[in-house]
């Protein structure tokens, strides 16, 4: 069962890097800012729930063993400030990857200069439907 969910999990990630390599969206740094702040509620929520007392449905006061401000509050506030900042490593990770995609297809596109004799032979190129 362990491994049907690691191949799940990784067939997920492959298929992201896929993505970043065959589509043309464009990764700007300042797209952290999206995580980061989900990484901030939810270090507020989280936060908010201890505080307040609240537990789940067995009457635990905690949601896992890394969260556990009550028992282990030193590893529950690494993890979420931990969790936070990794958004910031991650979306450089994402960045890395984008510059070698760049730095690929210009490559790939300076194999065959665009000039005006290469666009017109493109434009006057009849389509099928015509």
């Amino acid at each position: 069962m362990d491994l049907k969910k690691n191949m799940t999990k990784a067939a997920h990630e492959v298929v992201c890097l896929i993505e970043i390599f065959l589509t043309l969206i464009v990764v700007r740094f300042v797209h952290a800012v999206y995580p980061f702040f989900y990484g901030i509620t939810y270090v507020l929520f989280i936060v908010t729930y201890w505080a307040t007392g609240g537990t789940d449905p067995f009457g635990n006061r905690t949601t896992s063993y890394i969260l556990d401000f009550e028992d282990h509050p030193g590893i529950a506030a690494g993890t979420l400030v931990g969790a936070t900042l990794s958004t910031l490593v991650i979306q450089a990770i994402l960045k890395g990857l984008y510059a070698i995609r760049v730095r690929c297809m210009d490559r790939r596109t300076q194999a065959v200069p665009l000039t005006d004799e290469v666009l017109a032979v493109e434009l006057e190129a009849p389509t099928r439907h015509q």
